[in-house]
C-alpha cells in the first residue's frame, strides 16, 4: 500500500462521476489510518472542474463553479503547513 503522509480532498455534491460518498469513505479510511486530511465539500459543481475558473472552462461551459474556486487557496495554504 502507497503511504501517504497528508492528504488535501475536494469533491462537490453534485458530482455525477464521483459520487460525494466515495470521497467521505475515502476520507474515513484515512481516518482510521491516522492520515491527517483537508476535506473540503462543495454544494454543487461537476467532474473534472480543475481550477473552476475561465482558464479551465469546458464546451458545454459548465466548468466555471465559482464557490468552488476557494480550493485553490485552501490548497495552497495547506501546503504552506505540511
Amino acid at each position: 500500500m502507497r503511504e501517504y503522509t497528508e492528504m488535501f480532498l475536494w469533491n462537490t455534491f453534485t458530482d455525477d462521476t464521483v459520487p460525494p460518498e466515495n470521497s467521505l469513505l475515502w476520507v474515513q479510511a484515512l481516518m482510521q489510518h491516522k492520515v491527517p486530511v483537508e476535506f473540503h465539500m462543495y454544494g454543487r459543481g461537476g467532474h473534472g472542474l480543475s481550477l473552476a475558473n475561465r482558464l479551465t472552462d469546458n464546451q458545454d461551459h459548465t466548468g466555471i463553479q465559482e464557490e468552488c474556486q476557494s480550493w485553490i487557496d485552501l490548497a495552497e495554504t495547506w501546503l504552506r503547513n505540511i
